[in-house]
């Protein structure tokens, strides 16, 4: 498997794995990923049909190049959510995305590095790394640090809200503009915190109202701005507002192209001033950033 840049990955959208008809129209949404499912949005009793009609996509003719070891096909990333550790479907799972190699593998329900070292011994030190923990748990937060930084270096991080909501027996994680209640806040800021620590991408949850336009777009504009590499997806219409949430304003890319000439070509002093305040390496990175991201 070639590892893939998840950095450059925006909008990540999620396709259940027993619908294969809908493979390609996820593909075609625009979405930079998108996530084949095997676990929730499979029933049990469809979960090896769901498997095959994952491998025979991803084994597709249409593949770019007919090359298994090629880093996305189509022009989008495929990236395979499986059963969780401890489910049946496992190891027959990750045997067979050693076989059919997606891009990502995403392990729901992570609580801590183990999960990862279980999935690396089974599927091949290659699927290693390339494996997208996704942490819905309470236990699983809090050992944010441990997996992002174990044995087994995830390709990125992302959190699950819905059970994470469950897990705390919490009413709701979100306020009523869309936005997250403290305690969820304080998650959130765990796992991002604990990605950046390990110099990892971390992707934003999904947001579940698919007909909430504005709120989403604020989600992912402050995903955007607090650091995310890009935000999960849950139905098409979702992907072009995420992109426009992770695009930076033409304001920001002004002072972020004012802050790349005054630091990034300056004389060596590695200060200056920008619209008034000060500005140094720290910030040039921030702006390398946005200017890339555009």
């Amino acid at each position: 498997m070639t590892i893939p840049d998840a950095a450059r990955w925006r909008s990540l959208l999620f396709v259940p794995g027993d619908r294969p008809d809908r493979f390609a129209k996820a593909a075609a949404s625009g979405a930079d990923a998108i996530i084949i499912d095997l676990e929730d949005a499979v029933a049990d009793g469809r979960k090896a049909e769901a498997r095959a009609a994952t491998c025979a996509w991803l084994a597709g003719p249409d593949r770019e190049g007919g090359d298994r070891e090629g880093p996305e096909r189509r022009g989008v990333a495929t990236i395979v959510r499986i059963n969780s550790a401890g489910h049946a479907g496992f190891e027959s799972d990750l045997q067979a995305m050693a076989q059919y190699r997606p891009d990502a593998v995403m392990l729901p329900k992570t609580e801590n590095a183990k999960d990862l070292q279980a999935a690396s011994a089974i599927g091949g030190s290659a699927m290693g790394q390339c494996l997208i923990p996704l942490i819905e748990s309470p236990r699983g937060i809090l050992a944010a640090d441990e997996i992002a930084a174990g044995a087994v270096r995830p390709l990125a991080l992302c959190w699950g809200i819905e059970d994470l909501c469950a897990g705390t027996g919490a009413l709701t994680a979100r306020e009523g503009d869309g936005g997250y209640t403290p305690a969820f806040a304080w998650a959130r800021s765990q796992l991002l915190f604990a990605a950046a620590a390990a110099g990892l991408p971390v992707f934003e949850t999904v947001f579940a109202d698919t007909g909430d336009e504005t709120g989403l777009a604020r989600i992912a504009d402050d995903a955007a701005r607090d650091g995310f590499a890009g935000m999960l997806a849950i139905h098409p219409r979702q992907v072009p507002i995420i992109h426009d949430g992770f695009r930076p304003s033409p304001e920001r890319l002004e002072w972020a192209r004012k802050v790349q000439s005054a630091v990034g070509q300056g004389d060596g002093a590695g200060a200056a001033v920008v619209d008034g305040r000060m500005v140094d390496a720290v910030h040039l990175k921030i702006a390398q950033r946005l200017i890339a991201a555009r």
